[in-house]
């Protein structure tokens, strides 16, 4: 038992081990309100990555992104929820 928890403690410091591109790894978050297709998504983390990997040097295997939706309702620009402005912008 001693045995396999010694060589389970060594695994467990060859996982923590990183390199300095993993510690350093880059995280993207994007809010939008929903509506994209699932191929606007697709490219949008590849255009992305690429374009974060490009400026940092940042290999691009250690560049996260999160794509998060939110309701017209639960997002605001210059002041206004989208929502409200999409409302108006029908109306008119």
């Amino acid at each position: 038992m001693k045995y396999y928890h010694l060589s389970y403690s060594r695994e467990l410091r060859k996982i923590a081990r990183k390199s300095k591109e993993e510690e350093n790894m880059p995280h993207i978050q994007v809010t939008m309100v929903k509506g994209r297709t699932t191929e606007q998504k697709r490219a949008l983390p590849k255009r992305l990555t690429e374009a974060l990997s490009e400026e940092t040097q940042v290999d691009p295997r250690y560049v996260s992104l999160s794509l998060l939706e939110v309701e017209a309702d639960g997002f605001a620009e210059a002041g206004e929820l989208v929502l409200d402005r999409r409302t108006r912008e029908q109306g008119s």
